[in-house]
């Protein structure tokens, strides 16, 4: 994989304490409805991760590509320290990073963390680990597929960005090299991170684990279990929404982020 180009992937808006946000598979833009009310707090970073943008070229998604990216991020923007926020996979990435980079950490929130758990039992099958990414590329390519999989977990099918979810799942897997970067990204993002068991109790930043009460995709029950392996850890969940509460819920996000962050400041 060629070398990843920071021009034009980061966006920085506010002033203030640095905060990080790491995107989920649904990529950048599911942080949309909470930037501009956050960088009126905070000085705000929206990186693009490896593999969302068509210049990228095709990539080997890893744990420590993300991480590494990451770091890269902090040291360009020449910050000490920094907030790290992380949705679903960008839950696992900030977690990953804070196990690494300790010291650049001042507080984590993780939202619907992918990590802690097998999305399918087949993921753990080392015969469907290989051929993971050509089946889910193959899903992908039918529209209805694409629809069932926004629709089924990501929001509620009755909500007014319904559609507007579809459309916008749909524009972004449009692209090739973004559709098989994604099916590459979810093979792996998919499986549980069996080195958190012992690793994640090592965390000391004040840590909020955000969740949505009716998320299938990383249901609710290992935001308990992921406070039960990090010391001090608070769980706050968002009652009657799915895997992207945020977007449909923003307020709830923006409020429980600014409230935090500003009470952990000086821990």
């Amino acid at each position: 994989m060629k070398k990843i180009d920071l021009k034009n992937r980061i966006m920085v808006k506010g002033k203030g304490q640095p905060v990080v946000l790491a995107h989920g598979m649904a990529g950048p833009k599911v942080w949309e409805p909470i930037i501009e009310q956050l960088s009126e707090h905070f000085t705000v970073i929206a990186p693009t991760f490896p593999g969302y943008l068509e210049t990228d070229g095709v990539i080997q998604y890893s744990d420590e590509l993300y991480v590494d990216f990451l770091e890269e991020v902090r040291i360009k923007l020449g910050y000490e320290q920094w907030c790290v926020i992380g949705i679903s996979m960008g839950g696992r990435t900030v977690l990953n990073y804070a196990l690494q980079h300790e010291k650049s950490v001042t507080q984590i929130i993780v939202i619907d963390s992918a990590g802690l758990n097998n999305f399918s039992p087949l993921f753990t099958l080392p015969i469907i680990k290989k051929i993971a990414p050509k089946l889910i590329f193959k899903m992908l390519t039918n529209s209805k597929n694409v629809k069932k999989l926004a629709l089924e977990d990501l929001v509620d099918k009755e909500s007014p960005i319904a559609s507007w979810t579809i459309e916008w799942f749909s524009e972004m897997i449009a692209n090739p090299v973004v559709k098989t970067n994604f099916s590459r990204i979810l093979s792996v993002i998919g499986t549980e991170k069996l080195e958190w068991h012992t690793g994640l109790s090592n965390i000391q930043a004040p840590t909020l684990i955000l969740w949505a009460s009716d998320d299938k995709t990383c249901p609710v029950k290992y935001a308990y279990k992921l406070q039960s392996k990090i010391k001090d850890s608070k769980v706050s969940i968002l009652e009657g929404h799915k895997h992207l509460g945020l977007l449909e819920k923003p307020e709830f996000f923006i409020r429980s982020i600014i409230e935090f962050i500003k009470q952990t400041k000086n821990q």
